[in-house]
């Protein structure tokens, strides 16, 4: 199964480029085109380009793969009103669900913040957004993003949505990470 991941220089991303193909899957990774990035290492991980900024320069990587795990978050919290920060993660993630759509890539893996879905709905709502707003763009992009995603998703898009909280934890902890991601990309 082919898995195409975003956000390689991150915890999560290195953690599942490092162990998914442990688990037999096929995986590549969507790397900047100006990165100069040593993730990779030794690792025998096919690099796809593009930037998430730029719609056209996703369409080239995004064929023939099963899942998509889109990790790529800014989590920068100052100031805290950041319009880099709510680009990265509101356009990026749409332009990565226009791209999935239209590829019709079978499932995306949203990687959303824990705060960015309070866990008490409303009645006759699923996910709601936190009781008290932190005045954060970090946390407001994520939200917006989420939103957009739910969106795609009463559409034709299989997606599955994990807190990235519930994997924070010691580096021996993180083959578990991979273990639930290749639960959601089946």
């Amino acid at each position: 199964m082919e898995v195409l991941i975003t956000g390689l220089d991150g915890l999560l991303g290195i953690s599942l480029m490092r162990f998914l193909p442990e688990r037999k899957y096929e995986v590549s990774v969507l790397m900047h085109p100006l990165s100069k990035s040593e993730t990779l290492g030794g690792h025998n991980i096919q690099r796809q380009y593009g930037d998430i900024f730029r719609p056209e320069s996703l369409l080239a990587s995004f064929t023939v793969k099963h899942a998509v795990i889109h990790s790529v978050v800014s989590t920068t919290v100052w100031p805290a009103r950041s319009e880099a920060s709510r680009q990265m993660n509101v356009a990026g993630t749409r332009n990565i669900i226009e791209a999935c759509l239209q590829h019709s890539i079978k499932r995306l893996v949203f990687i959303g913040s824990a705060s960015s879905v309070s866990t008490r709905a409303k009645p006759g709502e699923k996910h709601s957004f936190p009781e008290v707003k932190f005045g954060l763009d970090y946390i407001d992009s994520k939200y917006e993003a989420f939103r957009l995603v739910m969106k795609a998703v009463k559409t034709r898009l299989k997606r599955r949505y994990f807190r990235e909280d519930s994997w924070k934890g010691t580096s021996a902890q993180l083959p578990h990470v991979a273990d639930v991601m290749r639960r959601a990309i089946r």
